[in-house]
């Protein structure tokens, strides 16, 4: 067992996406994903509900046709099959489990 700072994981985004994938098997996928400020990760959907955490900055996240504003601290849950986007505000990192 190792012990890890998740501010201290990732690499510092500067207008790209980075991922680190912490945890991967047949059943889950566990990412910390760091995006540069302005970064757009385009529509989208999921193989499967996925939990999206933000540990760091600010982004805005669409959804089921609805838009969300997320700092840190906060989450939400994108549904499987469901279209979805997120545009970083700020230098963001998320922990996303899938």
């Amino acid at each position: 067992m190792v012990k890890q700072s998740l501010k201290n994981t990732s690499r510092k985004a500067s207008d790209k996406l980075y991922i680190d994938t912490l945890l991967k098997d047949e059943h889950k996928t566990i990412n910390l994903m760091s995006f540069g400020s302005g970064y757009h990760l385009r529509p989208h959907k999921a193989t499967s509900d996925v939990f999206f955490n933000v540990i760091e900055g600010k982004c805005s996240v669409r959804v089921l046709n609805e838009n969300l504003s997320l700092t840190a601290g906060e989450y939400t849950i994108f549904p499987k099959g469901q279209l979805h986007e997120v545009v970083a505000e700020s230098a963001l990192k998320i922990l996303l489990i899938k």
